[in-house]
C-alpha cells in the first residue's frame, strides 16, 4: 500500500446511531494526584460509545439531591471521532503511573498544559489515569486516552480521542479464530483477556507504567480451548493477589455449553509464568435451548450467573489452597430460577404461519450490575433486558444465594448494551433525624441500547415500602436499521426532506430529517405486533410538475397513502384512491399523468388521481 498511488476517502454524512459497545470512566479527573486526592465531580459520569468505525464521548450529569423526589439528569454529546476499522469491543483499564525520573522533570511533563498533548507513548500529568482499550478489525489492541481541552473557568470542555499504545494481536479481518472479539478487564486491572470468536484467548498481563514512557504490557500468554466463546468475564476474587477468568462456550462436538474458568496468581506475574488453576464443566441444559450470556457478581467473591431460554442460574467457583492438591478449580451450581414468561400480544397469532404457545419465555439480550458495593459480603443487584421490551431486576442474597425476579418495565426493548452508570444512596425522610435507625435506598442510573429504535437512561429508584419507582431520564436517538429511505421535494423552495423507514417492530417509525432541524417521527402500521415503515416511494402526479405530490409508505401487514398539503406537510388519503391499503406495496410509481400504480403480493392496482 505504501508504494501505491491510490487512496480510498470516506465521508460520513452522519454518524452511526447504533451502539454496539459501551464502558464508563472518568476522563475528565486530573489523576496525577496522589491516590485518594483525586478532586471529585460529584454526579458526572463519562460514557464511551462504540458505534462501528466511531467513538462517541458522552457526559452524563446527576441532577438529583436527598429531597428531591425525582430524580433528573442530562446527556450531552462532547465528541464524536471516527477510527480506523470496526470496533469489535471497547473496555475501561485503570493504569497506575510510576513517579517520573528526576532527568525527565522540566522537559516533558512540564510543558505548558495548553500545548501538552497525549500522543504514542505519553500521558499527559493532566491527562486522566482511566485509559480506554479498544479492538478492532484491524487486529491491534490499542490503549485511548480521551483529552479534555479545559473552559476558561477550568472546567473541562471539549476535547478528542489520543492513541497511547498500540499492540499487533492478530492479522486484519474477521477471522474466527483472531483475537479481538472480546475483551475482558480483572478489577484490580492487573491482567485483561482478549478473546477470538473461537478457540483462542490471550491473557495480557498488565504493569505499572510511567506518563513519559506509556508501556502498561508486560507480557502476552496463549490460552488455547476448544468452542465457541460466547461470553467472558473476570469474577470478583476477594483479593489482590489473584484473578479468575471465567470463560462461556459452545462445543461443536459434544453440542454442549461449557464453563472454563482460569485461578490465575498474580503475585509473580512479572516476574515468572503464570500460575493458574483451570476449571471446566459441562452445563445439563438442553442442546436444543442456547445460552445467552455469562455475568460475574461484584458483591459475591467467585460467582456468576449464566442465563439461558429459560432461566438464569448461580454457579461459584471454589479453588484449592493444599498445595498438595490437584492443579483444578470446582464449579458448584447453585440456585436456578425461570424467568417469568410473557403473553404474546394480541394480533401476533393472525398473521404467524406456524401455531404459537399461549406464552413464552423472554429472550435476555443484556445483562448489568450495580458498581461493587463499599462494604464487604453484600446482597447483588442483577439487571435484565429483553429485546421483547421486558426490563427485569433480580435480587440475589448474600448468605443464602437464593433469587428474586421483579418486573420493572414493559415498554421498551432493550439490546445487546446495558450498563449500570452510577447508584446512588439516600436516606429515608422519615427516619434522616434517627441515626441510629437510618435506612439507606438506592437509585441506579441505567443505560441501554436498542438494535431496531431508541435507547436511553432510566432511573429506578427504591421507596420506603420495598417497591420500586421507575423514571426515564433521556432518550438516545437510534435511526437504525433504515429499511429504505426517499427525498422529497415539497411545494416550497428550501423544504426539501428526506424520509427514511427508521427501526423495527414496535420502534419502528418514519422519520423526516431536514438541514438545521429536529427530525420528526411519525407513521405506525395500526399492527402492535408488526410495526415499523419497510418501503417508501415519493410519486409526481404528472411527469412535468415541479413537486411530488404524494408518497406511498408500505408496512408490514398494510400501506399508507399521503398525499402533500400545506406548507409541505403529509396528510393521511384515507380512501387511498383505489390502491389497496390492507396490502404490503412491493413496488409504486406513476404509470402515467393523473395514475399511479402500486404492486403487491396478490397483484397489481392501477388508479386514477387528482393532481
Amino acid at each position: 500500500m505504501e508504494s501505491s498511488d491510490i487512496r480510498v476517502y470516506a465521508k460520513h454524512l452522519q454518524t452511526p446511531s447504533v451502539i454496539h459497545q459501551a464502558c464508563i470512566g472518568n476522563w475528565s479527573t486530573e489523576s496525577h494526584e496522589p491516590p485518594g486526592e483525586q478532586p471529585q465531580r460529584p454526579g458526572l459520569i463519562d460514557i464511551v460509545f462504540g458505534k462501528g468505525s466511531f467513538l462517541s464521548m458522552y457526559r452524563f450529569v446527576v441532577h438529583e439531591t436527598d429531597q428531591e423526589p425525582r430524580p433528573t439528569g442530562s446527556l450531552e454529546l462532547v465528541h464524536e471521532q471516527p477510527v480506523y476499522g470496526t470496533i469489535k469491543d471497547i473496555k475501561a483499564l485503570q493504569c497506575t503511573f510510576e513517579p517520573e525520573d528526576d532527568e525527565r522533570q522540566g522537559t516533558d511533563m512540564d510543558i505548558d498544559h495548553a500545548m501538552d498533548k497525549p500522543r504514542l507513548g505519553y500521558v499527559p500529568r493532566k491527562a486522566s489515569s482511566t485509559v480506554l482499550v479498544a479492538t478492532s478489525d484491524s487486529g491491534v489492541l490499542s490503549f485511548l486516552t480521551f483529552y479534555y481541552n479545559e473552559g476558561e473557568d477550568g472546567t473541562p470542555g471539549r476535547g478528542q480521542f489520543y492513541i497511547l499504545k498500540e499492540v499487533e494481536i492478530a492479522k486484519p479481518g474477521f477471522g474466527y479464530l483472531q483475537a479481538g472479539a472480546k475483551i475482558a478487564v480483572d478489577p484490580t486491572s492487573q491482567i485483561m483477556a482478549v478473546s477470538g470468536f473461537q478457540n483462542h484467548i490471550k491473557l495480557v498481563v498488565l504493569k505499572n507504567t510511567k506518563r513519559s514512557q506509556f508501556n502498561p504490557v508486560e507480557r502476552i500468554s496463549n490460552v488455547d480451548l476448544k468452542g465457541t466463546i460466547i461470553g467472558m468475564d473476570f469474577l470478583a476474587s476477594g483479593s489482590n493477589d489473584s484473578a479468575i477468568l471465567a470463560v462461556l462456550l459452545h462445543n461443536k462436538e459434544t453440542t454442549r455449553y461449557h464453563i472454563t474458568t482460569f485461578h490465575i496468581d498474580l503475585k509473580n506475574r512479572l516476574s515468572s509464568t503464570l500460575v493458574v488453576q483451570t476449571g471446566a464443566s459441562q452445563i445439563n441444559s438442553s442442546p436444543s435451548k442456547s445460552i445467552l450470556l455469562l455475568k460475574a457478581l461484584p458483591n459475591i467473591p467467585g460467582s456468576m450467573v449464566y442465563v439461558d431460554e429459560e432461566k438464569i442460574t448461580l454457579v461459584t467457583v471454589e479453588t484449592s489452597t493444599d498445595p498438595g492438591a490437584s492443579n483444578t478449580s470446582k464449579h458448584n451450581f447453585r440456585t436456578s430460577l425461570d424467568l417469568p414468561k410473557r403473553d404474546i400480544p394480541e394480533g401476533a397469532t393472525e398473521f404467524a404461519t406456524d401455531s404459537l404457545p399461549n406464552d413464552v419465555f423472554p429472550l435476555i439480550s443484556a445483562c448489568a450490575t450495580p458498581p461493587p458495593s463499599p462494604y464487604p459480603s453484600s446482597d447483588q443487584t442483577l439487571y435484565l433486558g429483553s429485546d421483547t421490551s421486558e426490563l427485569y431486576r433480580v435480587n440475589i442474597q448474600y448468605l443464602t444465594l437464593a433469587m428474586q425476579f421483579e418486573l420493572i418495565s414493559g415498554d421498551r426493548p432493550v439490546g445487546s448494551v446495558m450498563q449500570v452508570l452510577a447508584r446512588h444512596q439516600f436516606a429515608t425522610l422519615s427516619l434522616q433525624a434517627d441515626l441510629d435507625q437510618e435506612i439507606l435506598l438506592n437509585t441506579d442510573y441505567l443505560v441501554y441500547s436498542s438494535d431496531y429504535g431508541d435507547g436511553g437512561i432510566l432511573a429506578i429508584k427504591e421507596d420506603e415500602e420495598e417497591g420500586i419507582d421507575l423514571f426515564a431520564i433521556t432518550e438516545i436517538q437510534n435511526s437504525s436499521p433504515i429499511l429504505d429511505f426517499c427525498t422529497r421535494e415539497p411545494s416550497l423552495p428550501g423544504r426539501d426532506s428526506l424520509y427514511v423507514c427508521s427501526g423495527m417492530k414496535t420502534e419502528g417509525s418514519l422519520k423526516r430529517i431536514r438541514s438545521g432541524l429536529s427530525i420528526e417521527s411519525s407513521g405506525s402500521s395500526g399492527q402492535q405486533f408488526f410495526t415499523g415503515a419497510t418501503g417508501l416511494w415519493s410519486i409526481k402526479a404528472n411527469m412535468s410538475d415541479a413537486f411530488d405530490s404524494f408518497m406511498v409508505v408500505s408496512f408490514i401487514q398494510s400501506t399508507k397513502l399521503m398525499r402533500s398539503g400545506e406548507g409541505g406537510n403529509l396528510d393521511d388519503v384515507v380512501d387511498g384512491c383505489g390502491l389497496d391499503l390492507t396490502q404490503p406495496t412491493v413496488h409504486s410509481g406513476r404509470l402515467k399523468d393523473g395514475m399511479i400504480f402500486q404492486v403487491h403480493r396478490s397483484g397489481v392496482v392501477a388508479a386514477e388521481v387528482a393532481s
